[in-house]
Parts: C-alpha cells; sequence; structure tokens
C-alpha cells in the first residue's frame, strides 16, 4: 500500500508507509491517505468482533498494513494493545459506545497505542525518532502511554498551560523516561500551529528525524475506524436494526473522519452527527458553506476547543471534494452552552 498527501491530486509523490508515518504531515502541507480504500467482508468481521475486539481489529488492521508488517505479529501486537473491554450501553431507545477503558481513559488510547506499538515494529534508521504531538488533553495522555519505553522514540508533547485537567497534567508529567512534556503559554490551537511550523520547516525536517501522533498521522488515525465496526456489530445484534447515524463529539475531527473512513470500507452507516461545542467551525461550515477557522473559545469540554480541526481536509477528500457530499453525509450539532 502507498500513501499519497489529500493534495496530491495527480497521485504524483507517493510514500511507503514508514515514509509517511515519520513525515507526519505531507510536505505540500497535506495529510496523508491511502492509494485506495480496501473493502472488508462484512461476513468474516462480524464474526471476529464476536469473539473479541483485538480479532476484529487485527483482520481490519491487516487490510491496511499487511504488506507491511507480518500479519502474525501485528496480530501479536493488537492483542497485547486491546486488553481492555469496549462496551455497547443502553441510554434510553439509543446506545452509546464506551471508548474510555483504555491506560488513559480515553478514546484516543485505541489509536495512540496503536500507532506506538506500529512504529516499533516498523524501526528505521539508528539515529532516533522524535515524536512531536500537540494535545489538548486526552491526545498527550494516550500518546505518552501509548510511546512510552518504545525503544528508538522520545516524545515531546505541546500543552497549552491552565486549559486541560490536572488528571491528564499527570498522566503526561509523571511518566519520564522518553517523554517530555512542554506547557505551552497559549491554546491548543497554538501548540498544533507550532507542531505545523516546525513540519513545514523543511531545514529543520531535513536535521532532524521527527514525526506526529495527533490524528493528522494515518498510523493514529487509521485505527479510530475498527471501533466503528465493533460497535455496529453490537448494536445490531442489541438492536436489529440497520444503517444507524453515529453521534460523534468532535474537536479535530480524526474521529469522525475515521468514521467515514469506515463507512467506505463497507460499513452500513446511515451518517454522522458532529456534536460541537462552542468552536462550531465545521457545524457552521454545513449550515452555511463558509469555512472559517478561527482562534478557538475555551469550555469545559477541552479535548474538543479547536477552531482550525485539522482532519477536515480528510473529510473532503472523503468526499471527493465535493461539499455537497459532506453535507448529505454529515449533519452538526452546537451545544450552546460554554
Amino acid at each position: 500500500m502507498k500513501y499519497y498527501s489529500t493534495r496530491d491530486k495527480a497521485l504524483a509523490r507517493p510514500c511507503s508507509l514508514r515514509e509517511a508515518v515519520e513525515a507526519g504531515l505531507a510536505p505540500d502541507g497535506g495529510l496523508f491517505v491511502p492509494e485506495r480504500i480496501p473493502q472488508a467482508d462484512m461476513a468474516v468481521a462480524e464474526r471476529l468482533a464476536g469473539e473479541s475486539y483485538a480479532a476484529l481489529a487485527g483482520y481490519l488492521a491487516a487490510l491496511f498494513f499487511g504488506e507491511d508488517i507480518d500479519r502474525g505479529i501485528l496480530q501479536r501486537e493488537i492483542d497485547r494493545i486491546y486488553d481492555f473491554q469496549v462496551p455497547l450501553r443502553p441510554v434510553g431507545s439509543r446506545y452509546t459506545l464506551e471508548l474510555f477503558y483504555g491506560p488513559t481513559f480515553a478514546f484516543k488510547d485505541f489509536g495512540a497505542g496503536f500507532m506506538g506499538r506500529m512504529v516499533g515494529l516498523l524501526g528505521g534508521a539508528d539515529e532516533k525518532l522524535v515524536i512531536l504531538t500537540a494535545t489538548s488533553g486526552d491526545t498527550g495522555s494516550a500518546v505518552a502511554h501509548g510511546f512510552y519505553n518504545v525503544p528508538g522514540v522520545e516524545v515531546v508533547l505541546l500543552y497549552p498551560e491552565g486549559k486541560i485537567s490536572r488528571l491528564q497534567e499527570c498522566q503526561m508529567t509523571a511518566l519520564g523516561g522518553n517523554i517530555h512534556p512542554l506547557r505551552v503559554g497559549g491554546t491548543f490551537d497554538d501548540c498544533q500551529r507550532l507542531v505545523k511550523e516546525l513540519f513545514a520547516d523543511s531545514s529543520f525536517r531535513a536535521a532532524h528525524r521527527v514525526s506526529s501522533a495527533n490524528s493528522i498521522n494515518l498510523l493514529r488515525w487509521i485505527p479510530q475506524a475498527f471501533y466503528y465496526f465493533y460497535g455496529y456489530f453490537r448494536w445490531r445484534q442489541a438492536a436489529g436494526g440497520e444503517s444507524p447515524v453515529v453521534v460523534v463529539p468532535s474537536g479535530n475531527y480524526g474521529n469522525l473522519s475515521a468514521g467515514m473512513l469506515a463507512r467506505r470500507m463497507g460499513l452500513p452507516l446511515g451518517g454522522f452527527v458532529a456534536a460541537s461545542n462552542a468552536n462550531d467551525v465545521v457545524p457552521e461550515f454545513l449550515r452555511t458553506g463558509d469555512y472559517r477557522p478561527r482562534p478557538s473559545v475555551r469550555t469545559l469540554a477541552n479535548a474538543m476547543d479547536v477552531g482550525a480541526p485539522s482532519n477536515f481536509e480528510r473529510m473532503m477528500w472523503l468526499c471527493g471534494g465535493d461539499a455537497d457530499a459532506l453535507r448529505g453525509e454529515l449533519q452538526g450539532f452546537r451545544s450552546f452552552r460554554p
């Protein structure tokens, strides 16, 4: 499997998995996406979901990464990553998939844990790989634990001072070793801007082997598609329905765009609702057609405080650049509470 930038319309600059993962952001400023979206055998996926989450994730991961990583080793590592429950709970007449039973109690354990293990398997040059990541809270904790003590990797985390919870800060700052958290006087958007500026600096990139573990990195992003399959099969077993609409709390839109990826792998979802707080850049776009990134507004849901969501570009790529197609698949909802 080769990977291309969302901005490489001619597919002129293919990258290997290792190249795409280590680059993080494409040289032209786009995000890496696969050359093709593999189709899942739904009967096989449903059978494996009945065995365990790890069994299903191993099958789906091999569709993307089986050419680069031995499938037996891939499954072994996935069994170690996903050793926690992923329950579907009824909430009135609806259901919620609980994704907070990982080591840092955040859904980002699914992507960050996977990426940490896979980077270790991909190996690379003798020079250390530096993972440079901006976080609004959950990502930093999950990345810190996912990459903790991974050989040959140093992790630098940028987080906005005073704008994450005490628990999240402790989860990042208490590990030591190869984990290096840095407080930034500003917002998450400032942290993300610093990361993007470094990745856009060709002289810096030439001198340092550096990557990112935000959802801009495809190895963080793709595994988030897997729990949509698991949730769907559990929901169908519980409710007996077809084509559910999935409501996704959204900040940087890695989670929701991964659901859109799952849909294109053959998962019969009816669409999505992007649940937003006051940082409603995408819901506003869906209403007005104007995409206006802007400084984030601080709210109680700090992990959603993103005013310039990186994965909007992947969402548009998944829709072939057609804004009307995106509006047909996605609805926006904004809570007006702070």
